[in-house]
């Protein structure tokens, strides 16, 4: 689920967005807020950090892309919506994601919010490059960390946390399966369906009350399921 805002002068223009949106989209895109004076949106911005600004260009007191301009760390994509086409140049080079222009259709409209899925997706999948991963946070944060940095990466819902051996935890939109491709090859093991470990971190295996469990380095214990626990004494045998 990403959150938007829709930032237009036209109150008409704001309540057909809207609409589309919540009838067509509901499942993947939750409208945070609605503005037709840009000034006020931008503190909003700053504090619930959307996903995707839905943008009109000739507002009075300030156009849409001075707007962005505001945002020197824009951590958000940018989809103009507008009656004009002569910003379209000025917009892609300030790193638009898609022009709409009004009056746009719910297939146009799909369209833009599938390569905003596409984009945000890419920038959250971590990057191995020699060993090394680029993580990009919920926070819009980036980090890069080497395989060993990380303890272990917990389930939650769609997303990851990883927790580091030196590092506060980090929130990731990025599901447990596709840590667990990246990082097998770096002696990581799927304990659980919700956790993923690093073996070279593994400090005790004990039982309590017919429940396995895995001490990591950092003191967490992490359930070892049954129908892995074969799977888990094999490689640590291994070591």
């Amino acid at each position: 689920m990403l959150n938007c805002i829709i930032i237009d002068d036209e109150q008409h223009c704001v309540d057909g967005l809207k609409a589309m949106i919540e009838t067509r989209f509901a499942s993947t895109l939750k409208v945070l807020n609605t503005y037709t004076n840009p000034v006020e949106a931008h503190g909003i911005v700053l504090e619930k950090k959307p996903d995707i600004i839905f943008l009109d260009i000739e507002m009075p007191r300030i156009n849409g892309i001075d707007f962005v301009k505001m945002f020197p760390s824009k951590n958000f994509e940018v989809i103009y919506t507008t009656a004009y086409d002569k910003y379209a140049l000025e917009a892609i080079k300030n790193e638009a994601l898609d022009y709409l222009i009004k009056p746009f259709s719910i297939n146009e409209l799909s369209e833009a919010i599938a390569k905003c899925i596409k984009r945000i997706e890419t920038k959250a999948k971590p990057k191995i490059v020699a060993g090394r991963f680029a993580i990009h946070s919920n926070a819009g944060n980036m980090i890069v960390v080497e395989p060993q940095e990380i303890i272990r990466i917990k389930a939650d819902s769609n997303y990851s946390i990883i927790f580091f051996a030196d590092k506060p935890k980090l929130l990731v939109a990025k599901t447990l399966k596709d840590f667990e491709e990246q990082l097998v090859q770096y002696d990581f093991f799927r304990c659980h369906n919700s956790n993923l470990i690093n073996i070279l971190h593994v400090k005790s295996f004990q039982s309590s009350d017919g429940e396995d469990y895995i001490q990591m380095s950092n003191g967490d214990n992490v359930e070892l399921s049954r129908r892995r626990k074969t799977a888990f004494f094999e490689i640590i045998k291994k070591l």
